[in-house]
């Protein structure tokens, strides 16, 4: 909305309105925790702009009906009991906090922020905070920001610097599960610790120790982070430094070694990457994106410094490289019209991820929390990295894509690793050197064809590959007989949109996949997803859905239907009922496993 002006300058204020209804049936997973209960979702986002300033505040609010509550059991079954309660607690609890503000003062040449706001370095392999809703995070840096820019003839210079505490989503959607962090003035009407649960209150055998520390222990606590970026150059050839420090106690850990923050300050003691209070990470990069014949190089090597004041191996460890790591990614593309190839490289020793400071046993959905995001070489969607695989790992991919014809293009793709990482290895932490007992061999190949047709308002798109994943030495496999193979995989995917008019068109897509983990499962098993959609106009969406999976021998099926209509360009509304699988959505790296979905859910967008 425009309102009056200002000083003579005009006001603009954007509301954008986002609830989401859920109802869930009982989803077939055996658990009764998740099951019949409804939900409401929502989130406020205000922005009110003036001139060069910008305010923006967003409200998250999560309400709960019929929550669900462990069954009593019989006598005899008391631990089953005590498992419902601990997956209960910190779930399903109504929440209302602001989650997201910030002030912003933003010229062509200057930005300066106080508040939220996400950021990314280089390829992310130092710090990268943001948004990627296909796996419900939203993360970003409260605190301060400063991002320069500048020219002088060729030569174009900037440098942004961050200081703040990682701020995510308090509240997870899927599971409705709830991170509880300390109280701070600056987190003001953050969720904090409340009181205690019926659970623990009143416990079957007063005195008995469960093994929970319970709902008043925090499951998450912000981490400080400072960090910077410099990056000079021409429009032929850039040069970028860039640096973090994150603190598990806080941005007053970083200069008093004898704060309290410092204090018991990690919350998960066994995992690298969470048991340290301090992560070091720096890089420099270089870039050539105007190379001759629409070719482009760049490169990002990286240094990483853990402290172990407080890490499984103590800091007294004489194994200097246990504390130290490094990591390298290439990427060289080069050709044109009719043929490209882009190679892609990734080497990396003891280089872990920044994850968030996160209790694993109160808050396991939110465990794939991260500061960092490192570049995969693989497909956006690829979630066949088990472990820690990029921790310690060298290797990388071609691609190669040919137009055949004026609508046609194939590409093939082959990806080789090698992983001392992917049975969660300590790649070599403790010895300093790398074993053939941890090492993981992986083939990676795909091919495929993209076409459009009918002034290429239409286009398909199929490939097909597969993975393949063995070990150095053998290990006993869940069928208890010695093997190799780790991982298979041989699958197809497609997606085809045809328009059938005007106002009318199809889409068609799904991936089936066969598919073989030995270490876990006994047997292969198929699985996966296929929809079909009817669009009318830009206004309305009616599709179908069926989904599956035979693993664990007894084949599930999932049917679903949605429908989508926009209001305006900017209000839309959508009704989704049926069934959705479990599954490991990944996006770039990112991964979380959704639990099975069975009931309704309505979401409602509107923007003023």
């Amino acid at each position: 909305m425009d309102l009056p002006p200002l000083d003579g300058r005009p006001v603009r204020l954007d509301l954008t309105e986002t609830s989401i209804f859920n109802w869930h049936f009982d989803n077939r997973n055996g658990s009764p925790v998740d099951d019949h209960y409804g939900e409401w979702i929502q989130r406020l986002d205000t922005k009110l702009s003036w001139g060069d300033f910008n305010v923006g505040f967003r409200l998250d609010s999560a309400v709960y009906q019929f929550a669900p509550t462990a069954p009593y059991l019989a006598e005899g079954d008391v631990t089953r009991f005590f498992d419902y309660q601990k997956q209960l607690l910190n779930r399903y609890q109504t929440s209302v906090y602001p989650s997201k503000l910030h002030l912003t003062y933003a010229t062509p040449d200057l930005e300066l922020t106080l508040g939220d706001f996400y950021v990314q370095f280089g390829r992310g392999l130092v710090l990268s905070l943001r948004k990627i809703d296909e796996v419900a995070l939203d993360t970003t840096l409260r605190g301060a920001k400063v991002d320069w820019r500048g020219q002088h003839d060729d030569w174009r210079f900037g440098a942004v610097a961050v200081a703040g505490y990682t701020n995510p989503v308090r509240v997870d959607e899927s599971s409705g599960r709830r991170l509880v962090a300390p109280r701070a003035w600056y987190f003001a009407g953050m969720p904090a610790p409340a009181r205690l649960s019926e659970f623990e209150s009143n416990p079957l055998t007063p005195g008995h120790d469960y093994g929970y520390p319970g709902v008043l222990r925090e499951s998450f606590r912000p981490d400080g982070i400072v960090g910077g970026h410099v990056q000079a150059g021409t429009r032929d050839f850039l040069i970028g430094l860039q640096g973090s420090v994150l603190a598990r106690g806080g941005l007053g850990a970083l200069t008093d070694s004898s704060s309290s923050e410092l204090s018991a300050a990690t919350l998960d003691t066994q995992t690298l990457g969470r048991a340290n209070r301090f992560i070091e990470t720096g890089s420099v990069s270089a870039s050539l994106p105007n190379l001759p014949h629409s070719s482009a190089i760049y490169l990002e090597v990286a240094k990483q410094r853990l402290d172990t004041a407080q890490s499984p191996f103590g800091a007294s460890d004489p194994q200097r490289a246990s504390t130290e790591g490094h990591a390298v990614y290439g990427s060289i593309s080069t050709g044109g019209d009719p043929v490209n190839l882009l190679l892609e490289i990734r080497h990396a020793r003891r280089f872990w991820p920044l994850l968030a400071n996160v209790d694993p046993q109160a808050a396991p959905e939110f465990l794939i929390l991260g500061y960092s995001a490192p570049p995969t070489t693989q497909p956006v969607t690829h979630d066949t990295e088990f472990g820690f695989f990029g921790t310690c790992t060298t290797g990388g991919r071609l691609r190669l894509d040919v137009r055949v014809a004026k609508n046609v293009t194939t590409y093939a793709s082959v990806g080789r690793y090698v992983s001392w990482a992917e049975r969660l290895g300590d790649c070599g932490a403790k010895t300093g050197t790398l074993s053939d007992a941890e090492r993981n061999d992986i083939w990676d190949p795909y091919v495929g064809v993209s076409a459009s047709y009918d002034k290429h308002r239409s286009h398909v798109n199929a490939w097909t590959g597969v993975r393949l994943d063995d070990t150095a030495e053998p290990f006993l496999s869940a069928s208890g007989t010695e093997t190799r193979v780790f991982y298979r995989e041989a699958y197809a995917r497609y997606d085809w949109f045809h328009v059938v008019s005007p106002i009318w068109a199809v889409q068609n897509q799904g991936v089936h996949r066969l598919r073989a983990e030995y270490q876990t499962d006994a047997e292969p098993w198929n699985e996966g997803e296929h929809y079909l959609a009817l669009q009318w106009k830009s206004k309305a969406i009616v599709a179908a859905g069926y989904e599956y999976s035979d693993r664990g021998e007894e084949l599930k099926h999932y049917f679903n239907g949605s429908l989508m209509y926009r209001i305006t360009p900017d209000t839309s509304v959508r009704l989704f009922a049926g069934q959705q699988r479990p599954a490991l959505r990944c996006v770039s790296g990112v991964c979380r496993m959704f639990p099975p979905f069975e009931g309704a859910k309505l979401e409602v967008v509107a923007r003023f």
